[in-house]
């Protein structure tokens, strides 16, 4: 949402790197650019955004935040070190036209990404699915971004 919001407040063409994709599904609602800031601040604040979001989800949803550490290490390493060659050239791929990349925050992402989808991976393993499906929903998303290039999991159901 961060760099959604500093994307908005830029020019039009002068943004460097990729449209957010917060930014660019809201842009294709016919919505002006210059009210989005108004926009997402119907799900958060300035002071606490994180606990505002957590909120909103809760009350819209009734989700709740999970922490997905503990849950992905029950996940096979071989698992482990397909997704990181997957998200790893998602990544690449993903900032092969940006003027600047850090290495760093790159690998920092790419961790979050596998640990989110082992995380849920794993959550899904042990859960009961209803015919509504798993409640385990964070790694669809993920997936999406990955170009349906999803690893084998070893058996694991999900």
């Amino acid at each position: 949402m961060n760099n959604a919001l500093m994307c908005s407040q830029y020019h039009p063409g002068t943004w460097q790197g990729r449209t957010p994709f917060l930014y660019y599904q809201y842009l294709h609602t016919g919505e002006a650019p210059v009210a989005f800031s108004k926009w997402l601040s119907l799900f958060r604040g300035y002071e606490r955004p994180e606990d505002d979001i957590m909120q909103f989800l809760g009350d819209a949803f009734g989700m709740k935040r999970q922490d997905l550490e503990e849950a992905a290490l029950e996940v096979a390493d071989e698992l482990r070190w397909a997704l990181d060659r997957l998200w790893t050239a998602a990544h690449k791929n993903r900032r092969r036209h940006a003027q600047q990349t850090d290495d760093e925050t790159t690998r920092i992402l790419i961790r979050h990404d596998v640990e989110t989808y082992l995380g849920v991976v794993a959550l899904r393993k042990n859960e009961d699915v209803s015919e509504l499906g798993y409640r385990a929903l964070a790694s669809d998303v993920g997936s999406k971004r990955l170009g349906n290039k999803r690893p084998s999991t070893g058996g694991i159901q999900g």
